[in-house]
């Protein structure tokens, strides 16, 4: 048996973890294809907010916790970001944002110049890279999103005249290194590769905002119609070099970002989402599976629940964060679902701010379960939120660490 330990001298804590018999990479796909791993990932799937690590500072983590990771598109540049992962909680490097991740471009290429439109002592009103105007608070946390104020997608002329920024075969879509060397790299690491897409939701709302984007679905549909057809195109287009270089060789799993649901369900109806987004996603991901690559998840908040039944129909096979505050629960997804969905977090990210035991309880309550039926990894339900204490973050690890 093979043992890290882990050890702060200056926080007084220690716990060793068995490494396994299995490099993460081995480890991670072993779980996503319902076999049984030597143990279950240990990761935080989704990180930290930077307002989180600033806070854990303060409270004495030491500046040594920081490592920097290789990230595929991050901030409108290549490069890597920086991050809290195995060097100093020993996490696996497996996740969307604590583990390594592949990304074309997919933003507008050229992007918009950003330009200042206005300015006070509290505000700062700007148009982003993306072409949003946004209202950016200047005394407020790094963790505080900037407020909206216009899209530049609102009628068929406009989306005639953005879609020229979205040419699929701009080599500027793919990183610098990119090549054999790269390429040989993903394919041999020992840790798990992510592709991550840009939904058809997602990019919609990036372009309209939620609003605009729900009422289009009646008002315009044409639009919509024309949109999400011209993204089906342009996301296996712009893949198309990446995914047949790489095959499931080289990618791990394929995350497509959407955010389609809120607390109460999804932003639209089974219906509208068969009408406009089914066709698709059954596009992009018959490419996808045609090149190996066969673990599809989709990255939503909120509760997506009612249109599981269509996402399988599209070839989806995996979901997170699984929010509880949405009334998510992995446990009910497995008994009606079985091993037909992979499922990743569930881990109620509020309980780390209250008692031991009810830390103790979320864990022990679900993952030791979910284990035992395989095809899931443990995490929280999103990113560590900027008020969970140093303290009780690390005990969750040490309790999660216990069963796994």
């Amino acid at each position: 048996m093979l043992l890290k330990v882990f050890a702060s001298a200056e926080n007084g804590w220690m716990w060793v973890l068995d490494m396994g018999t299995m490099s993460d990479r081995e480890r991670f796909r072993a779980t996503v294809h319902f076999r049984k791993p030597d143990r279950l990932p240990f990761c935080e799937w989704f990180g930290y907010d930077y307002e989180t690590i600033i806070s854990w500072f303060k409270q004495g983590m030491p500046l040594s916790s920081i490592a920097f990771v290789r990230d595929g598109f991050a901030g409108g540049r290549w490069g890597p970001r920086p991050d809290l992962r195995g060097s100093f909680f020993g996490l696996d490097t497996i996740g969307d944002r604590t583990g390594e991740v592949f990304m074309i471009d997919a933003g507008p290429i050229p992007r918009y110049v950003g330009t200042t439109l206005d300015s006070d002592a509290e505000h700062r009103v700007v148009v982003s890279p993306d072409g949003t105007t946004q209202k950016v608070a200047l005394n407020k946390p790094v963790y505080t999103f900037p407020e909206v104020l216009d899209w530049p997608v609102k009628k068929m002329s406009d989306w005639e005249r953005v879609k020229e920024l979205f040419d699929p075969n701009d080599p500027r879509r793919y990183p610098l290194d990119w090549g054999d060397k790269l390429i040989e790299y993903y394919k041999t690491v020992d840790h798990p590769i992510g592709l991550m897409i840009c939904g058809f939701f997602f990019v919609a709302r990036q372009l309209m905002g939620t609003l605009k984007v729900l009422t289009s679905f009646y008002r315009d549909p044409e639009l919509i119609r024309d949109m999400m057809d011209f993204w089906t195109n342009f996301l296996i287009q712009s893949n198309k070099e990446a995914v047949e270089s790489l095959k499931s060789e080289g990618i791990d799993y394929v995350g497509i970002w959407e955010d389609f649901a809120y607390k109460h369900g999804p932003h639209m109806s089974p219906k509208i989402f068969k009408e406009f987004m089914l066709p698709g996603y059954k596009r992009l991901i018959e490419f996808l599976r045609k090149n190996g690559i066969d673990v599809i998840m989709i990255d939503t908040d909120g509760n997506p629940t009612a249109l599981i039944p269509l996402l399988l129909e599209a070839n989806v096979n995996g979901l997170y964060p699984l929010e509880v505050a949405a009334g998510m629960d992995a446990r009910t997804l497995r008994k009606d679902y079985g091993s037909k969905l992979r499922l990743i977090g569930n881990l109620d990210k509020r309980i780390l701010l209250k008692s031991k035991e009810e830390i103790r309880n979320e864990v022990e309550s679900k993952v030791p379960l979910l284990a035992e039926t395989g095809g899931y990894i443990p995490s929280l339900d999103h990113t560590v939120p900027p008020d969970v204490p140093y303290g009780n973050y690390k005990y969750y690890l040490e309790v999660l660490k216990e069963c796994l």
